[in-house]
């Protein structure tokens, strides 16, 4: 029993120093987790502050580019020289309302920024004079510092602010309101849109895609109503006319496809947004583009512009006031009008006949185009095409024309009752409708209460009179309708071949309405206008220029003359930042 128990003691003692032994090797692996775990949970709190901390400046990197474009885009849209890259400029001026070349910006203290401490710096900006872009566009190195719980990040940003091709010359007709096409005996060779409701009667052919778009300010619901024609691809390769775009791709054998051709299957596009349309502003932008690029209308050797044309009209009394800045060009086939550049006409441009060269007549008021106006050497699309870029190269020579109007674009002789017969009912509600204007067309008639505290708001009726004055056959002064011309009706009738006019070789551009009396009409070019009343004899036809298509590979650089639109900043480059 004692040897059992003093067995058994040694044995109790043995196990109570193991125990015990455990116990504290236990408490310090215990421990050593323990640690471990606290020193990977703070690591892994560090690790996660600090990616609170770098999306903290990362979403304040997007806030403070969108917060600059917003400045920007109200700057550039409400100041003089309205949509040139001039303005571009307005990175580099430290003044109040502005960004400015190294001026601090405030991030807004709002969610997700309200626990962090942001700190947004331009830390230098540069002018990139590209090819065919006016002076921008401009690159801009944007640093954004987070602090968030003693955790700093910092990243950087290269961002490209520029001026792009607007959208609206990528389609054979754009109608900033309703699209209307009723006849049977109507073909577009290219896509078409409106920014409402578009409308087809009677089976026109559109070889294209038709988009309609949901517009609150005009009522639309984004609608194609009706129904059209168009051919596919292998009538094009075989038929399509000459003047059309290309195929896409070119021809049965040409195996790569091709940007913005004609691929033989269009598509009804629905309840689509309204795509913005570049507005006409002040004259004193095109007045800088114009001296800028010294552009000139040359006529037989004799210069009949230089930049910009504010001269006497075309009634030489002295007394005749009212249709200075407006000019005639009449151009015939031995001795064209001549064009090279970017020009302004301060007042209505009266034109008709042929022409040649590469460039974009701006008018303060009205286009009247009197009579069929002909490229000299236009550009044809060869079906099928196996060489397109041979063609491509050949074509980006041949004559372009751009008619762009702060008022109307108007076809024909408005002075015969005939005229006046055909398009009154069209020009004026209830076909047309109210709608909001902008500043710089007020002295044009465009707010019909004449109250710019209230802002500008024309009421669509283009046969009233637009507050501005024209010359009677007798020279006297007399109030003028906004389809009018500011000259004489008779000097303006002697210029006009008919009523009707039958071919346009140019793009056609205008704030307001693009209409009138029209035979057998083509456009080769693009129509392109808020409202749209062209009421024809016989037929229309409208090929599209692919040479202005924002997208395309027959792009040529007339579009460092066509009306551009600001776009998003894009990212050039992006790095983390040390320090």
């Amino acid at each position: 029993m004692k040897w059992f128990r003093k067995t058994t003691g040694k044995r109790e003692g043995i196990i109570l120093i193991s125990t015990t032994t455990s116990l504290t090797l236990m408490t310090l692996i215990a421990g050593s987790f323990i640690a471990t775990s606290l020193t990977n949970i703070r690591q892994m709190k560090k690790w996660k502050e600090s990616d609170e901390c770098f999306l903290l400046a990362q979403s304040a990197m997007e806030q403070a580019k969108y917060d600059i474009y917003v400045k920007f885009r109200k700057y550039f849209d409400a100041a003089p020289l309205s949509g040139t890259s001039e303005k571009f400029r307005w990175f580099n001026v430290n003044s109040d309302g502005m960004v400015g070349s190294n001026d601090p910006y405030t991030c807004p203290v709002e969610e997700p920024y309200k626990d962090g401490i942001i700190t947004v710096t331009i830390e230098n900006t540069k002018e990139t004079k590209w090819p065919g872009y006016r002076d921008g566009p401009f690159k801009l190195k944007l640093r954004v510092d987070a602090e968030r719980e003693g955790v700093k990040r910092s990243v950087t940003e290269y961002v490209l602010y520029k001026l792009e091709a607007s959208e609206v010359f990528d389609y054979a007709y754009f109608i900033n309101n309703f699209g209307w096409f009723y006849g049977s005996t109507i073909t577009a060779n290219g896509d078409v849109r409106a920014n409402g409701d578009f409308h087809c009667k009677y089976d026109p052919y559109i070889n294209g895609d038709v988009k309609a778009c949901i517009n609150p300010d005009n009522g639309a619901q984004g609608n194609v109503i009706g129904s059209w024609r168009s051919r596919n691809l292998s009538w094009w390769w075989n038929d399509g006319p000459d003047r059309a775009r290309p195929g896409d791709p070119p021809s049965a054998s040409f195996t790569e496809g091709w940007d913005m051709g004609y691929n033989g299957d269009p598509v009804a596009w629905e309840h689509l947004d309204p795509l913005e349309m570049p507005y006409l502003g002040d004259l004193s932008e095109y007045t800088y583009l114009a001296t800028n690029y010294d552009g000139r209308i040359t006529q037989g050797g004799v210069t009949l512009i230089t930049n910009v044309y504010n001269g006497p009209g075309p009634n030489p009394a002295p007394t005749a006031w009212a249709d200075d800045g407006c000019i005639i060009l009449i151009g015939t086939q031995s001795d064209p009008i001549e064009i090279d550049g970017p020009v302004v006409v301060m007042g209505d441009l009266i034109i008709k006949g042929y022409y040649t060269g590469k460039g974009t007549i701006y008018a303060g008021r009205n286009v009247h185009i009197a009579g069929d106006l002909v490229a000299m050497d236009y550009p044809t699309w060869d079906k099928p095409d196996n060489d397109p870029e041979t063609t491509a190269a050949v074509n980006a020579n041949k004559d372009l024309l751009v008619l762009a109007a702060k008022g109307n674009v108007l076809f024909g002789d408005y002075t015969e009752s005939s005229w006046r017969s055909a398009v009154n009912t069209y020009i004026k509600p209830n076909f047309t409708k109210s709608y909001t204007t902008d500043s710089s067309d007020y002295h044009l008639g465009y707010d019909s209460d004449w109250n710019p505290n209230n802002g500008y708001r024309f009421n669509g009726d283009y046969t009233g009179y637009d507050g501005g004055k024209r010359l009677d056959n007798s020279g006297n002064i007399v109030n003028r309708r906004y389809y009018e011309a500011s000259l004489s009706p008779n000097i303006f009738h002697a210029v006009a071949n008919s009523e009707e006019v039958d071919r346009v070789d140019a793009v056609v551009y205008n704030n307001h309405l693009v209409g009138g009396h029209t035979g057998p009409f083509k456009n080769n070019g693009c129509l392109i206008g808020r409202d749209e009343a062209i009421i024809f004899s016989g037929s229309v036809t409208m090929n599209w220029d692919i040479r202005v298509g924002s997208r395309s590979k027959d792009a040529v650089d007339i579009g460092l003359y066509l009306p551009r639109i600001l776009a998003k900043p894009t990212r050039l480059y992006w790095e983390e930042s040390s320090g």
